[in-house]
This record gives structure tokens, sequence and C-alpha cells, in this order.
């Protein structure tokens, strides 16, 4: 028989075994599509002996979703098995790929894989294994090695006496199990069950454990638990030996496309001489958080509808629950990290149906750095009404807003604020639209009435007041030759005030040295006085061919006017941003008074980042209030040593304390199947003592694992 053809047989099993005539044809026309059912075998050699169909040299079955090649195939027809001997490799649907010495397939989808070499090409995964039983719906493995680094000298794996693969779920099932670093055995595993598909699974999340020398030893093990395709929980049980124990739990769930949801709660219980140690305020700290967005409640309708709330009784709530999710993001600014002592909690609902936007929103405050909130100022609620912008002609425009706030507290002076504000602007555009001139009558008016004081009742507290604003501009634009674009936006604006008209609360005696106690009408903001003023602004803006930000300015300068003459400069605003290169950028935002001498709001950042270097250096000052100034400057930075390993660390400063406020350093490895992350860091976190709010600094080694896809581990030592 001549080399040069294969000869083809197909066989039928849609009811009975039919023997087809052998057909030859060209090997270049050997790769014609099977049919459903058939079984084709393409091989230099072919022979039938009774039930038995042989092939030899580079003997090739095509079955279904499967592709199986070996040096010779014995198909025995009455068994319905195929045989394959020597080089053996399959394919099946295209995921999993084969190589034995021996397999044995049945056409019901059951095999059996000597010295199996299997692997997954969707998530790189491979295993070798000296004895596989298939199935349809599942491998049975015996002492296996599996991996998803290279197979020459791979970084990791897990040797497995024995295990299951199930297919249709595309997860591990493992029993005896020893994980190797390169040769080395370092941890055995009785039972390891893990999913390498992408759908969420029950199970066992990556537990934590941490050793601290107050705290004792710090073990977390989150349990996941998947009832359905749309929601899930999450219930984290906890113990620090030396401190006491609590529990976390957390459910999530997505009730439509535009909608999703959260609601977790905790509580942990503080062993006695641990809080009288620390002076702590209580012996539970506990909470409860519910957090619903939609972005369409209901049907037809255009609105939304965001619940963030939050309780707990005290700040320990939040640094118990949060002891691991802060270290875990390197990039995240050290004043993200930061727990406020001020918990804010609000339900907003806004609804839009053409130019009219109502909104009704409540927003309820806990102060954690107080003994008990009755005198801490809530909004509950506030309505908002919005006209949008509409027109009497062509050139007039106008909107319209009204606001309802309800001020409220258990001890202390209540309040009912009323204000609506009326725009009513006119444009032109001037010298064939290089100037633009737009003329703002603007009005406004307030009333608010108190209640739970004996202050400001006799006279009604009402506030009016009209001004003229007359804005002159030009927006100019420009095309260099080199394809990169220049803008700048530059003009004037004057207020001219008109009518101001007050009463009540709204006219507070003059130079007053009575000091504001917390509970009197006097904590309500007063309007603040509209003033003669000239007010310059300048914008530019250099982008390049891309669109890419090259360059961009912009400064405000009022001046306060009294009878036609300069009587002031008033804050000056700055902002600027270069971008250097692609690498390296600097950033100045500076708000200064001409009148109190001083810069009030400063923050500055200059950041590199390339592929192998990354540098942060900011700075941040902000003395708006006398009573409550901050100052400090932060760093961050990290250097890639190669593709795979990097060194990180960050560091912040508080000038106004004199201290630091904390800092870290770490290393990180990150390869294609497996990371791992170790870091040192100090942090001041919040607590309650029975002297009010304090803070106590946390010390942090931290160590983490990942072995892909499998999931890892992490320690922490405080």
């Amino acid at each position: 028989m001549c080399n040069k053809y294969l000869k083809i047989f197909y066989i039928s099993s849609i009811s009975t075994i039919l023997f087809a005539s052998p057909l030859i044809v060209d090997q270049s026309q050997a790769q014609n599509q099977k049919e459903d059912g058939e079984i084709r075998f393409l091989s230099k050699e072919i022979s039938v002996e009774k039930n038995f169909i042989i092939a030899h040299e580079n003997a090739t079955v095509l079955f279904e979703d499967k592709y199986m090649r070996s040096d010779s195939i014995v198909y025995d027809q009455k068994k319905r098995e195929i045989e394959f001997f020597g080089n053996v490799s399959l394919v099946e649907k295209g995921l999993y790929f084969f190589i034995g010495d021996y397999a044995k397939v049945g056409l019901n989808g059951n095999a059996t894989i000597k010295n199996m070499f299997l692997y997954h090409k969707p998530r790189h995964i491979w295993l070798y294994s000296n004895e596989s039983n298939v199935t349809e719906e599942k491998f049975a493995l015996k002492n296996t090695f599996l991996s998803s680094c290279r197979s020459e000298n791979p970084d990791w794996g897990f040797y497995i006496e024995e295990g299951f693969y199930h297919k249709k779920n595309q997860y591990f099932e493992l029993y005896n199990v020893l994980l190797y670093a390169t040769d080395i055995p370092v941890l055995y595993i009785p039972y390891l069950n893990f999913s390498i598909n992408r759908e969420r699974k029950t199970g066992l999340l990556v537990p934590k454990i941490g050793l601290s020398t107050s705290e004792g030893l710090y073990y977390s093990q989150p349990i996941y638990y998947v009832p359905n395709w749309w929601s899930d929980y999450e219930v984290a049980p906890q113990i620090r030996t030396n401190r006491g124990g609590g529990i976390y739990a957390k459910y999530r769930f997505a009730d439509s496309l535009y909608s999703k949801g959260e609601i977790s709660s905790g509580i942990f219980f503080e062993n006695d001489s641990y809080t009288k140690e620390y002076k702590l305020s209580n012996m539970k700290h506990y909470g409860l958080d519910v957090f619903y967005k939609s972005d369409n409640l209901f049907w037809n309708i255009d609105d939304n509808l965001l619940i963030d709330m939050k309780y707990l009784n005290d700040i320990s709530y939040i640094s118990l629950h949060q002891t691991d999710t802060k270290i875990e993001n390197n990039n995240q600014k050290n004043e993200e990290n930061e727990i406020s002592n001020l918990i804010e909690s609000k339900i907003n609902y806004q609804v839009s149906k053409g130019n009219n936007t109502f909104g009704l929103y409540n927003k309820y405050i806990i102060d954690t750095s107080q003994s008990n909130n009755r005198q801490t100022l809530q909004t509950l609620p506030q309505f908002k009404y919005h006209y949008g912008l509409n027109s009497f002609s062509s050139n007039i425009l106008y909107d319209v807003d009204f606001n309802y706030k309800n001020f409220y507290r258990l001890e202390g002076t209540t309040a009912d604020l009323y204000d609506m504000s009326i725009p009513v602007s006119f444009h032109w555009n001037l010298l064939d639209d290089y100037l633009k001139l737009k003329i703002t009558e603007n009005f406004y008016g307030a009333y608010i009435d108190f209640a739970n004081t004996d202050l400001y009742q006799e006279d009604k507290n009402f506030y009016f007041r009209h001004y003229h604003q007359i804005d002159l501009f030009t927006d100019l634009g420009r095309k260099n030759s080199d394809g990169s674009f220049h803008s700048i936006d530059f003009g004037a604006s004057l207020i001219l005030p008109d009518i101001v008209h007050k009463s009540g609360f709204y006219t507070p005696i003059e130079n007053s040295d009575e000091v504001c106690q917390v509970g009197d009408p006097c904590e309500f903001q007063r309007e603040k006085a509209i003033d003669s003023s000239l007010e310059l602004r300048f914008a530019e803006h250099l982008n390049d061919r891309n669109g890419k930000e090259i360059f961009y300015h912009a400064f405000q300068q009022p001046v306060v006017i009294e009878d036609g003459k300069i009587i002031k400069l008033d804050v000056l605003g700055n902002e600027f941003k270069l971008n250097i290169s692609d690498d390296l950028y600097i950033y100045n935002n500076l708000n200064y008074s001409f009148d109190m001498g001083k810069v009030l709001k400063l923050s500055s950042t200059i950041n590199y980042d390339d592929k192998f270097y990354k540098y942060e250096l900011s700075h941040f000052l902000n003395h708006e209030k006398e009573d409550n100034y901050l100052e400090f400057f932060s760093t961050e930075a990290s250097m890639k040593l190669n593709a795979q390993y990097s060194l990180f660390g960050n560091y912040s400063y508080d000038i106004v304390k004199d201290s630091t406020k904390s800092w870290g350093i770490g290393y990180n490895m990150s390869k294609r199947c497996w990371n791992y992350k170790f870091q040192y860091k100090q942090e001041e976190i919040p607590i309650s003592t029975n002297i009010g709010a304090e803070t106590q600094r946390n010390s942090m080694l931290y160590f983490l694992i990942e072995l892909y896809p499998l999931g890892g581990f992490d320690y922490e030592f405080h």
C-alpha cells in the first residue's frame, strides 16, 4: 500500500454499528469534517479482523468532540471500546489535552489512561497521574502531581494520593495532599477542594492568621456560601487569644441588572483583662451595615435610590473587622485607609421627569468620639426640587432650586430651613463669537424656624437677597503644526449686590464675644453676605495630537469692591499640572488668603511611574479653621528588581503632631502561577476608651502567598 495515501473508515453509531466501505483519499483531502455519530479513523495502514479494526502508523480517531492519536489503535466494535498504544495524545472539547503511554476509551465516555499528562488550556493547569479513570462526569486520579507552573522543575505543586476532577463544575476534590515548594514538602493537607472556573462556589475562603504581643494569636476562617446566581453569604468567625473573639457576617445580592446590595453585621466580645488594661469603654463591639443602590428602581421612570446605613456602638467594631483589608492594597493612599470617628448614614432617592428633578435625602451621623449622640445634629429629611435649565427666548435662560431641611437632634435646638434660588441669565455672542457676555439676575430667599429654644421666637427669621452678576469671557483654541491642541479660557465676573432683607436669626449682633455652645442656634450656618466683587479667572489646556494632556493651569482671583474702589483681594485659587513626560508629572493646588496673610489649603504632588520604578511624594495642608489645622506629607515608592520581584514602601508624617502617622516596607514576587507578598507596617488606629476617643499604634508583619488558581494564605504578626 502506498504511503502517499490514507485510509479513512467511517463507522455510524446511530442504532447498530454499520461498517462502510473503505474510502481512499489523498492526505490533503483528509481534513473533511465528520458528521454527528460517526467514528473516523485516519491511518497509513488499516486492517479489519473479525470485530476489530486495527490502525497502525500515525493512527488517529475523531469521534464527537474528541481527537485521539497514538502509534497504533485497536477498536473493538462489539464492546465499543478503543485502545491506544504508544505516544497517546487525546484532545477533548479543545480544553483537555492528554498525553500517556496507554489508554482505553469507551464510546460511552469512560476511559482508562496510564501515565497520563493532562493539560487544561483555559486555566493553565496540568497534572501527571500514574493511572486515571475517566467518565463523562469526572476524572478519578491516583498518585498524581498537579501544578500551574511550567512542567519542567515547577516552583510549586501538589502530590495527591487520591482525588477527583469534576468536569461539569470544573473543580478538584483531593485527598491526602502534600504541598511541595520545588522538590521540598512543606505542608500536608488531608482534604482540599477548589474550583478552576470563574463561577462562585460554596466553600472555605483564605484563612487569616496573625500574631500580636498584645492580642495573642489571631485566626479568622471565612466560610462562603452560594445559594443561587444572584446572591452569596460570607461568615467569618475570629479569635484573638489574649483579647477575645467574635463573628462577622455579610450577605450580598444583585436583584436586577440595575441594582445591588449588601448587608453586614458582627459582634466582638472583649476579655475582661484586656478591657481593663487598655481602659476600653465597651466590652462588646457590634454593628450593622446596610447598603443598597439602584439606578432604576421603577420601570419607565428615571430614578435612583441609595441606601447606606451604618450603626455601631464604638469605633473598634470597624478596626476589628478591617484587620487585614487595608494592607492588601498597597496602591491606596494612606488618608483613604484611615478610619474616621464620624460615621455617616444616608438614604437618598431622586426621580426626574423632563426638566423636573425631585430628591429626598436623609443623613444621620454617629460621632464615636462622644459618649452619646444626643446633641449631634442630623438632617432628617432634606427635600430638593430642581427645575432644569429652560428658556424664555433664545438668549434668556433660567432654572429653579427649592430646598427644605429638617435639622433634628434629641437634645438642643432643632430647626426647619426653607430656601429657594432662581437665577435668570441673558446671553449674547459678540465680535463674531470671539467674546461672550452673560448677565445673571440672582434671586435667593430663606426662612428658618427654630424649636427647643427660647431664642429667635419673637421675630420671623427671613433672608432675601438679589444681586447682579456680569460675565465677560472668551474661549479660544488652536491646533498647532505638530498636531497638539492649545485652548485658553479667560474672563471676568462682576458681582453687584442689589437688595438684601434679613430679620431675626439672620441679623446677628456684631462683634459679640459670646461663645457658641453646642445645641444653641448659633451652630446653624448663616448665609454668607454677597459683597461687591470682581473675579478674574484664567484656564489653559495643552494636549498632544492623541488628546493626552500635557499641561493644565487655572486660577481665580476675587477682588472685593466698595464704592467703586478695590478694598482687598479675596482668596486666590491656583491649580497647576504638568506632565513632563509619559512617566512624570507634578501637581499643585493652592488657596491663599491675602486678608489673613496665610495659606488656607495646599496640596502638592510629584509622581513618577515607569515600567520599573514608581515614586510619589505628596504634601497636604488645611488651615481653613483655626481649631482644625491639618498638615502632613506622605510618600510611596516601589521598584521592580526584575520581571517578577519588586520592593515597595510608604511613609506618612503628621507635621502638626510632629509624629509619624504610618510607615511600611515590603517585598513582592509575582509569576504567572503564583505570587507572594511580605510587608511590615506601623499605623495608628482609633479606639474608644473611658476618657474618650484615643489612638493606638499598631505594628503589623504581613505575609501573603497565592497559588494560581487555587487561592492563597495570608498571615499577620502584630
